[in-house]
Parts: structure tokens; C-alpha cells; sequence
């Protein structure tokens, strides 16, 4: 959920000073998790936390290059051979 930043604006919200957890129990699509090592958004601690929550996880992807960060998601120069092309091959299962 969205932290807007003070207790006071999310005790309006939510009730609550913090916002409230997502119920990934609810996630009903397929799921597959592709993650930098390098990326300062997404700890190695949280990827594997959010995959041990989510129900449906069909995979789980860590890049083989030690330097992939999160924006590499989008710009790398090598996200087609990296990203795009095991993905696709991936979706071909489904």
C-alpha cells in the first residue's frame, strides 16, 4: 500500500500509522520473479521473502550478471539476451 508519508495522513487512510501489508494469499495469477543482484530496491532478503509469501511463484529468476540493477530492467544494453529472451521462451509454457 501507498505510505503517504506521515502517521497522521495514513491513520486517515488506513487507520493506521503504517500502511497496511498487501495479502499476497490473494494473488491468484501465475507469478514469475526476475531480480538484479545489484538492485538497491529490491534486497536479495525481500525477493526471497516475497517469494516464500506468494502462492502461484512459477519461478524465480535471479540475473546471471553481478552488476544488474533495477533499472538494467529497462536500459542494459543486454536485457534482450538477459530478460527478454528467456522470458519469452519462458511464456511459451504458458
Amino acid at each position: 500500500m501507498y505510505d503517504y508519508g506521515t502517521k497522521a495522513k495514513n491513520q486517515e487512510v488506513y487507520g493506521q500509522d503504517l500502511p497496511p501489508d498487501y495479502d499476497l494469499s490473494k494473488v491468484t495469477a501465475p507469478v514469475a520473479l526476475y531480480w538484479g543482484p545489484n538492485d538497491l530496491l529490491s534486497q536479495q532478503e525481500d525477493v526471497y521473502r516475497l517469494a516464500f509469501e506468494l502462492p502461484n511463484l512459477v519461478k524465480m529468476h535471479r540475473v546471471n550478471l553481478d552488476k544488474f540493477n533495477h533499472l538494467d530492467f529497462l536500459f542494459a544494453i543486454d536485457a534482450i539476451p538477459l530478460i527478454n529472451e528467456p522470458f519469452m521462451k519462458f511464456l511459451e509454457n504458458f
